[in-house]
């Protein structure tokens, strides 16, 4: 009853402790310095951190990314450039990077689920379709095939995934794996 007790205790501990975790955010500039602070600031042309009660404030134009926090899920979010069609030409956007690497994949919610974007070395964005709850196996299949040809081994293993998300990162993720090895150079 007593180690029981204890138990409960430290459970109750840890989760006291990991809800009252500070979370760090930052900024990156173009300059690639790297700001940190409590709470990223957003204003029409500007994006800002609190650093206790110092709010610092840049230009869109002058920011990478940041890092912060999304549907209480912590991200990375990348300028890139708009990958909406009612942009202007050469507008930018700060999208969700999930994958990072040769072949990077980003993610922007919607009302009806999310938008699916992917980029190979820094290219223009790429919508791939996807449904509610899946991808559509057969057009996501072929959108992806162009980006993973030069890797034999992940264009075999394409045809034999699900259509769930976590499927593609996956397999974009053992490409980018492959790529840093060297196995499809």
């Amino acid at each position: 009853m007593k180690t029981l007790r204890t138990l409960f205790f430290f459970i109750l501990s840890l989760i006291y402790l990991n809800s009252n975790a500070q979370k760090t955010v930052y900024i990156v500039t173009n300059n690639n310095d790297t700001i940190y602070g409590k709470k990223i600031l957003y204003k029409k042309d500007m994006k800002g951190i609190k650093k206790g009660k110092e709010k610092i404030f840049h230009n869109i134009d002058s920011i990478l990314g940041y890092y912060a926090s999304s549907y209480s899920i912590y991200s990375y979010f990348e300028k890139v450039p708009s990958p909406h069609s009612w942009d202007k030409p050469g507008a930018e956007a700060f999208v969700r990077r999930v994958i990072n690497g040769k072949i990077k994949m980003y993610t922007e919610p919607t009302q009806n689920g999310y938008y699916v974007y992917i980029s190979k070395n820094n290219s223009k964005l790429v919508l791939i379709p996807t449904g509610q709850l899946k991808f559509r196996k057969k057009t996501t299949y072929e959108k992806l095939k162009k980006y993973i040809e030069d890797d034999p081994q992940i264009l075999n293993e394409l045809n034999t995934i699900g259509a769930k998300r976590i499927d593609f990162e996956n397999l974009i993720n053992k490409y980018n794996s492959n790529f840093k090895k060297g196995h499809n150079q």
